[in-house]
């Protein structure tokens, strides 16, 4: 196998001349090719040394003609790639690839200057043989007086053709609509429908926009695509109508909008605004049903651009270019459920008013059931622990229950209850049998929910509010701070239970002292009846019956004003597991309020729930519903679908 490369130059002083430039050979491979596919591999040859012939000269904007005498190696490098076999499909793709501006010939074996690099030659014949220094005669002939190139397609290469196979493809004819409920946001449907043009446009030879970045004008015609196929859905007999010179009768929903069908198709609003200086679109923005699929896309990118603005600023902006039958009510129904608007808005869960609980309804001795609530700090000595539950055990009695929120120092202080047990059981037998016996426990309040203690949270303010008035700013010590809070405690449960009257004639009002001690810790004592001569049973009756009493006026006077709510007033849908939603913390924005969602949920004996577990990036926790805020992701319309005949 051979190839030669002659360089024809030409200037206007002189004829052309034709100079041999590089030659290359070849051996045949051992393994043995049919006489086409060496005159194909010869053709590669030629390929690449003339390739790099025009790299090492810096050749460019040159005319560059290949010739191979052999017809069937042209009529493949001329024919597309994907029509032959493997081996000659490789080597077409190389020739093409390497010089795709070359022009392929035929020429006759006798002109051909490679045969004598193929066949051999002596030495004393080559260096006076004119066609392998010089190349044909006729190459220094202008191109259109060279030989032409005319042979037939061998039919040898045909039998490298690959066979062409049939198979059917079953077509789906898709309806616009799927592409439209497919693709959102708006801008990204128009950029998908402005493809989708292009692609129709190429395959029926019109003339595209070349690029790859999308016009303006084919945004434009996919913006006015969806809004007409939308209008004909809606609005075909009224477009029908009104195209044909008719008008629409004066109960139509749409006559109020007086409604005209422009140039390019669209149903279009008339109204009143044509001398102004308003754009086109503004005057006369195209009428886009309600209840329609580009009417929510529409929305949702308005709502987007005015940067998550309220329903006035949104709806101007619609109107711009649409105006959407009733839409008022679509657009604040978006941004009710819009997750951004609702971070800020942060409409915290609710629910009914429980029950009051039994124990702060069912008459108990006092400090039966207690609550406790942090107030300070105050900076004091501490030894062994504060002795605060000894102190209360031993002046009101031991507490069935401790009811408290979940700050460290109480659950400090629940570990420190069970290492106090367990030295009482050691030191203390008979007062830990005692203790264990009354079945005293320690309950906690759900998280970051004050409401729940509001009882002892509405007592710690109390206590500040005397105490704040009453030191000042002095210091006082450990026994002075004791006698001062030991006074306020006497003041707070001397307060009226239930609101006074001005009847002199009622009796005097009901306090937390009564319970204590039978009347006002801070009244004035009265006489001693020790030195009177009365039976003890009839002692023990007058006491027995005068606590009766004392809990009859309660039930009376001040559990009736419980009956009453004064918030959380509606039952509503209990917030259900897999329901996602943010906890609120005041200490950050709502942007930064963590996500969750519900695990598990705790119905009360009502059945609504108030409390449930929630799961988030970080831990597993729990929450009262108040301080959740569910997110509307899966809400439903918040009003019910109106008819669309309703403008706006």
């Amino acid at each position: 196998m051979g190839a030669a490369v002659y360089l024809r130059t030409s200037t206007p002083e002189a004829e052309p001349t034709v100079t041999l430039v590089c030659a290359k050979t070849k051996v045949a491979p051992l393994k043995k090719f049919t006489i086409p596919r060496l005159e194909l591999t010869a053709a590669l040859i030629l390929t690449e040394l003339a390739a790099h012939v025009l790299k090492v000269l810096e050749l460019e904007n040159v005319e560059i003609h290949l010739r191979s005498d052999s017809s069937v190696a042209i009529t493949w490098v001329n024919g597309h790639s994907s029509r032959w076999k493997d081996f000659v499909q490789n080597r077409v793709i190389k020739i093409q690839e390497t010089l795709p501006t070359a022009k392929w010939r035929h020429i006759n074996g006798i002109d051909n200057p490679a045969d004598c690099a193929s066949r051999g030659i002596t030495p004393a014949a080559l260096a006076e043989h004119q066609l392998w220094w010089n190349g044909p005669e006729w190459l220094t002939l202008p191109q259109d007086q060279c030989p032409a190139s005319t042979f037939n397609a061998a039919q040898e290469a045909a039998l490298e053709e690959r066979p062409s196979t049939a198979r059917n493809h079953p077509v789906r004819m898709n309806n616009p609509d799927d592409l439209l409920n497919r693709y959102a946001p708006w801008r990204r449907l128009l950029r998908i429908s402005a493809i989708v043009h292009r692609v129709v446009k190429r395959f029926q030879h019109q003339d595209e926009p070349t690029g790859r970045i999308i016009t303006p004008q084919e945004i434009e015609e996919g913006r006015i695509y969806w809004v007409k196929h939308t209008q004909e859905q809606y609005f075909a007999q009224e477009i029908n109508t009104l195209s044909n010179g008719g008008s629409l009768p004066a109960n139509h929903r749409l006559s109020t909008l007086t409604p005209f069908v422009d140039g390019e198709g669209v149903l279009r609003l008339g109204g009143r605004l044509g001398h102004t200086r308003l754009d086109r679109e503004e005057k006369h923005p195209a009428i886009i049903p309600r209840h329609s699929r580009i009417s929510t896309l529409i929305i949702e990118h308005a709502h987007a651009r005015s940067l998550h603005g309220g329903t006035q600023l949104t709806l101007a902006h619609i109107r711009q270019k649409y105006w959407i039958i009733g839409g008022r009510a679509p657009v604040r129904s978006h941004i009710l459920k819009c997750i951004i608007c609702a971070r800020h808005r942060a409409t915290r869960a609710q629910q009914i008013m429980g029950q009051l609980p039994e124990r702060r309804v069912t008459p108990t001795r006092p400090f039966l059931h207690s609550g406790v609530d942090f107030a300070g700090p105050f900076n004091i000595l501490r030894w062994r622990g504060s002795g605060a539950s000894t102190k209360m055990y031993k002046g009101r009695g031991i507490c069935a229950t401790i009811t408290s929120d979940r700050g460290t120092n109480f659950i400090g202080a629940q570990r420190q209850l069970g290492q106090r047990f367990d030295e009482a059981q050691r030191e203390f037998r008979d007062l830990a049998f005692h203790l264990a016996s009354e079945g005293n426990q320690w309950k906690f309040i759900p998280p970051h929910s004050p409401h729940v203690g509001g009882k002892c949270e509405a007592a710690v303010k109390s206590v500040k509010y005397h105490l704040l008035r009453i030191m000042g700013s002095s210091t006082l010590t450990y026994e002075e701070f004791t006698t001062l809070l030991t006074q306020i405690e006497a003041v707070l449960n001397s307060r009226p239970l239930c609101p006074l009257t001005n009847d002199p004639e009622d009796a005097s009002a009901l306090t937390p002292g009564h319970f204590l001690i039978g009347e006002t810790l801070n009244a004035i004592p009265e006489p001693s009846l020790l030195q009177l001569n009365e039976a003890r049973l009839n002692r023990w009756q007058l006491i027995t019956q005068k606590l009766q009493h004392f809990w009859d006026r309660w039930s009376k006077e001040c559990l009736h004003r419980y009956q009453s709510i004064y918030k959380w007033k509606h039952p509503v849908n209990d917030i259900q597991p897999g329901t996602l939603l943010l906890i609120t913390d005041d200490r950050f924005p709502p942007t930064k309020w963590p996500l969750a969602r519900v695990i598990n949920i705790h119905p009360g004996k009502d059945e609504r729930t108030r409390v449930v577990d929630l799961r988030t990036s970080t831990q597993i926790t729990s929450r009262t519903i108040h301080q959740l805020v569910p997110l509307p992701i899966n809400a439903d319309h918040l009003e019910n679908p109106t008819d669309s005949r309703t403008t706006n």
